[in-house]
């Protein structure tokens, strides 16, 4: 069985760094924007893959 030691040591904090406002508001833009730009290259690459498969398929046959 380990003892505790009786003494740990202070370990020296780092002064946080406070980001503004404006850093704030640009990460949040910014996560805005990449989310809507991934979600439409999304949309667009499924309707070329649509797009696609219809013309992979040809015109449809007459049944009757």
């Amino acid at each position: 069985m380990m003892q505790q030691p009786m003494y740990q040591p202070e370990r020296p904090q780092k002064p946080r760094r406070r980001k503004g406002v404006f850093g704030r508001f640009m990460r949040g833009y910014l996560m805005l924007v990449g989310a809507g730009t991934t979600i439409y290259v999304l949309i667009q690459l499924l309707v070329k893959l649509f797009v696609e498969i219809e013309a992979w398929m040809g015109p449809p046959v007459p049944m009757g």
